[in-house]
């Protein structure tokens, strides 16, 4: 559905001679993009109005968002996947909010400080095998993702220390670790589609 409707707007676009024929393909892909970006924004906010967490849910979103686009992550064949994959980890981390102990939160948050550094230090960035990075992005977004988990970390470590923000700065490292784990899940999906490439090419 995202895909046809990007299709008709940038066709509109071309009719009314708004953009060029030959750009066609790029802004069909960013209006793709973006219509898909509105869309799973609207139902995470959707939940966290019904469950009274729209705080949460922001601190959720900022701490996922920028590592998510400077590090890299899973990505599912199709939208509809890709929204399903995102409800599931924001539903994942929305239990954790709700019902872990108060008395948890600072050791949860340490532990999710320290996970996101230790997997985007080690893995950032990773790809998708059918749009891989040129050496020379590849260096950029590992050197980017490295520092701003570090920096995260480091105030997620400094506001549990000083006791401040508990259920704030545990949304934020949550949506961190949603990343990492992205990591770990687009790492696995490369290695299998690699060995699966080269056994139908022997």
């Amino acid at each position: 559905m995202i895909t046809r409707l990007s299709d008709k707007i940038s066709s509109f676009f071309v009719l009314r001679q708004l953009i060029k024929q030959e750009e066609e393909e790029i802004y069909r892909y960013s209006f793709e993009v973006l219509i898909s970006t509105v869309a799973n924004f609207l139902v995470l906010y959707s939940i966290s109005i019904l469950v009274s967490r729209v705080w949460e849910t922001t601190m959720y979103i900022i701490g996922f968002v920028p590592l998510r686009c400077l590090a890299g992550g899973y990505h599912a064949r199709t939208h509809m996947r890709c929204m399903i994959t995102l409800v599931i980890s924001y539903t994942l981390a929305l239990i954790v909010l709700v019902y872990l102990p108060n008395s948890f939160i600072p050791v949860a948050n340490i532990f999710c400080a320290c996970l996101s550094t230790v997997l985007v230090w080690l893995l950032s960035p990773v790809e998708d095998n059918n749009k891989p990075l040129s050496e020379r992005e590849r260096s950029y977004f590992k050197r980017k993702s490295r520092v701003s988990v570090s920096i995260c970390a480091t105030g997620i470590l400094i506001g549990t220390l000083l006791n401040k923000f508990d259920t704030e700065i545990l949304a934020f490292s949550l949506g961190m670790s949603s990343v990492s784990i992205s990591l770990v899940a687009a790492y696995l999906k490369n290695l299998h589609d690699t060995g699966a490439n080269a056994a139908e090419s022997r």
